[in-house]
């Protein structure tokens, strides 16, 4: 994945239409991605679980493990960060 990187609502969307769909020509045409992009996330959503409906059940801490092994560990000093900056 070398291109832009999705935000975890973006992954959550490609894999629920490829959910419903189970088409990888479907999904990338209907979510705008790449097939290259949308084969990649339901790859690495069976490599956790046959069951995509159970992936898309964890939390989005989890899905980052998942999907960006490597970033999740940095992630919370960025969540630590911006929480001072942004009021609700």
């Amino acid at each position: 994945m070398m291109g832009v990187i999705k935000r975890m609502d973006q992954i959550s969307d490609i894999l629920k239409i490829y959910q419903r769909t189970r088409s990888i020509k479907t999904t990338f045409k209907a979510a705008g991605s790449s097939r290259n992009t949308v084969r990649t996330y339901v790859r690495l959503t069976k490599a956790r679980d046959a069951d995509v409906g159970v992936v898309l059940k964890l939390p989005p801490d989890e899905l980052r493990i998942i999907f960006y092994p490597k970033t999740a560990e940095e992630l919370p000093g960025w969540q630590l960060y911006f929480k001072g900056r942004i009021s609700h």
